[in-house]
């Protein structure tokens, strides 16, 4: 492997490592973190006289943030299988990313205390992954990326 394809799959497999992390946190160490981020988006919410209830947005943010770290894998993963491919197929290789890495995920957070895995959260995630990794295709293949 070239240099480049080393760091362009580095940057995935850390980004993916860093995915994990955060499922290894316990139940009250996560809602606290997701909770800290709502309190403060509450804040600005009540600035500009919208009202939310704290249970509705706190789980929002935490939907959204299942959301944006797969749509930000996508983005990734296409961006490196184009410029430094690990097989031929791009498709396979997309696919099996967008497979393996959310269901492993939900995994890990059956093992952790106050947590569990969730289908539906598998199902988020790759909403995710396919909405970061449609337009990253389309780019790439236009060459923009």
């Amino acid at each position: 492997m070239k240099r480049k394809e080393i760091i362009l799959w580095a940057v995935v497999s850390l980004y993916i490592c860093w995915i994990f992390s955060n499922s290894l946190a316990d139940g009250d160490t996560s809602g606290q973190m997701s909770g800290n981020i709502t309190g403060m988006i509450m804040d600005l919410l009540k600035a500009v006289h919208i009202n939310i209830s704290f249970d509705t947005l706190h789980h929002l943010i935490r939907k959204g943030a299942h959301f944006c770290e797969y749509l930000v894998l996508g983005c990734l993963v296409v961006y490196a299988q184009k410029h430094a491919p690990l097989h031929r197929n791009s498709l396979a290789v997309i696919l099996l990313f967008m497979i393996a890495v959310p269901c492993c995920d939900e995994s890990i957070q059956h093992f952790v205390p106050d947590r569990y895995g969730a289908f539906s959260d598998v199902l988020l995630d790759m909403c995710g992954y396919i909405t970061g990794s449609l337009p990253s295709t389309f780019l790439i293949k236009n060459r923009k990326l």
